[in-house]
């Protein structure tokens, strides 16, 4: 990586790709030149654009970057991220270290090896509905829509102990939420509506799901304040 040298600038990002499922052909190119190219964002600026394994690595391993929107110099990509700099919740993706690791410390215990084995069967079980439900449908198939996005959804309800009846509820608020295609306030609508029902949680779930929920959110603030995790 020589972020040093001048490279080549992209005058469109995101890039546009020719195939859904590959990264866009630009991409091969660049990787084969020594110097970064820069792209062009929202906001001015010319940021590095990062397209080699190694590249990649060493930036998330360096204490010189930073994932927080709202640093000068954040390189916003698209209108939506414009408009979610005003109401950006302090996620566990958008901290740096220490703040960072505090949290993720806090999820540790809940996705052990042990905690994970342990939810296997129940985890297969979804995977197997959503499979039968594509094979029952018939062609075409949506696999977002009916297989990556339910998925790990319904896994989320198993770890939060949502009951069975409102898991359409939260797949369906996770999906707008999750949207690129979302405009902001619907985004802004579904999370807020995902912190309202999870913030009730503690007063009507177990302990250990009530221990597993406030850790989980607790990366997260609701408009009555954020989650602390319980010792």
């Amino acid at each position: 990586m020589t972020p040093s040298q001048p490279g080549p600038t992209l005058d469109s990002y995101p890039t546009q790709r020719s195939c859904p499922f590959s990264p866009p052909d630009v991409f091969d190119r660049l990787r084969g030149q020594a110097e970064l190219p820069t792209v062009e964002v929202l906001r001015g600026g010319r940021p590095w654009l990062i397209t080699r394994y190694d590249d990649a690595r060493a930036v998330l391993a360096s204490g010189n970057f930073s994932a927080r929107m709202d640093r000068s110099g954040f390189p916003l990509v698209t209108p939506t991220d414009l408009q979610q700099l005003d109401s950006e919740r302090p996620s566990l993706v958008r901290t740096d270290d220490p703040e960072h690791l505090q949290k993720r410390r806090r999820l540790t215990r809940d996705f052990t090896v042990k905690r994970i084995n342990a939810l296997e069967p129940e985890i297969q079980h979804v995977i197997d509905e959503c499979v039968d439900g594509l094979l029952h449908a018939g062609r075409p198939a949506d696999l977002v829509a009916e297989l990556a996005l339910p998925v790990p959804s319904r896994v989320i309800c198993l770890l939060l102990g949502v009951p069975y009846d409102q898991h359409e509820f939260f797949q369906r608020k996770s999906a707008e939420a999750l949207s690129g295609q979302a405009d902001v306030d619907t985004v802004r609508t579904a999370l807020d509506e995902l912190a309202e029902y999870l913030a009730s949680w503690p007063s009507r779930s177990g302990a250990l799901r009530r221990k597993t929920c406030s850790r989980a959110w607790c990366t997260s603030s609701t408009s009555r304040g954020s989650w602390i995790a319980p010792n």
